[in-house]
């Protein structure tokens, strides 16, 4: 059998009503083993998840649903921003190429959390798909730094940040610091540290430990990501007095102005935004994307958080991130290919630790 894993891609269109619901016939295709399949073809098609699947003659069947992986003798795609599967029922008629998009690379998502964890290897499966290259999941207490560790030897194309998270400042103590410094060149960052006065946490205590850990990562050399609620002018203050400009780093899911924005761009930090930006009610995220110079812009999911509007009420998952790429292409008027050109080079010069192409 020949594999193509994981591009090229395949767009699945014509879907022609059916009477049985949410149930998906697929007819027979063909391709060439020397070319990638957009030629007239002769093969039957395989949906790999679920995995109850029913074959007769040259069709086979299967309950699908909007991510669900459909397997073409080895060849494989993904449903990424419009559902190309969904409830709704049909014929898949034809099958015609989609153009690589440059890769993706998700800065922020907590794929060590339990809502997460159990759906890790589906998750990623997911996501690889839909062309994210590379994920990094950043610490958020120190209990957390073991399983960070134990994703990312098992799989390559995830990198670990360590950290601890305002709302854990309490943890971050003489041992867990010591601890923290002695991993550290393990990940790719440290993070995610900053200050939030929505915990039950005192500003004099989350300062403190916002500041020793940022003097591990400048002692380090590591990038920084940055968690910051409404303390923006702080943070900022923090951060130069402590050198963060040293190391640079990623201001995570930002929600602050564009005028604050421009403040932490001159200090050597990049502006991560996320799925709020494709929200209905979005309009400071928007402005950062209109506003802000492309080159100072990455992207995060912050799974399971942030859910794009097009799947509002799920836990969030890197394969979504496609979202956020194409929401910024139409409000900058660009080639989505262009952006994410660019974001891949800002997010590969700010992590230099990433390895993706």
């Amino acid at each position: 059998a020949f594999i193509w894993r994981p591009l090229p891609r395949v767009t699945l269109i014509n879907l022609v009503s059916n009477r049985t619901p949410e149930i998906v016939f697929l007819t027979a295709i063909t391709w060439s083993p020397h070319d990638p399949p957009s030629h007239t073809i002769s093969s039957k098609l395989t949906p790999v998840c679920p995995a109850n699947v029913s074959s007769k003659d040259d069709s086979s069947s299967a309950s699908l649903n909007i991510g669900t992986m459909i397997d073409i003798n080895g060849f494989w795609t993904a449903d990424m921003t419009t559902p190309l599967l969904t409830k709704s029922t049909g014929n898949i008629q034809e099958l015609k190429n989609t153009p690589k998009l440059p890769s993706l690379i998700d800065t922020h998502c907590h794929l060590d959390l339990e809502i997460l964890f159990p759906r890790l290897n589906e998750l990623l499966y997911n996501a690889r798909a839909a062309g994210v290259a590379a994920f990094v999941v950043p610490g958020v207490h120190p209990d957390s730094w073991d399983r960070i560790r134990h994703i990312t030897l098992h799989e390559p194309d995830v990198y670990p940040a360590f950290g601890i998270h305002p709302m854990h400042s309490n943890h971050a103590t003489r041992e867990n610091l010591a601890k923290l410094s002695s991993i550290a060149g393990l990940g790719i960052a440290i993070g995610e540290i900053g200050l939030d006065p929505a915990y039950q946490v005192p500003l004099e205590r989350q300062e403190q430990s916002f500041r020793d850990q940022l003097r591990i990562a400048t002692e380090h050399n590591l990038p920084v990501l940055i968690h910051c609620r409404r303390h923006f002018q702080r943070t900022l203050q923090i951060l130069k007095e402590e050198k963060a400009s040293r190391v640079g780093g990623i201001m995570h899911a930002y929600s602050g102005s564009a005028e604050m924005a421009k403040e932490f761009i001159h200090l050597g930090f990049v502006i991560s935004l996320s799925g709020t930006i494709t929200w209905q009610n979005a309009i400071r995220p928007r402005k950062l994307a209109a506003d802000l110079p492309l080159s100072s812009i990455v992207f995060e999911t912050d799974s399971p958080d942030m859910t794009p509007q097009q799947f509002r009420g799920q836990p969030n998952q890197p394969a979504w991130m496609i979202e956020i790429l194409h929401t910024i292409s139409k409000i900058r008027n660009m080639n989505p290919n262009d952006v994410a050109a660019s974001i891949l080079t800002n997010t590969k010069r700010i992590l230099p630790g990433i390895q993706a192409s």
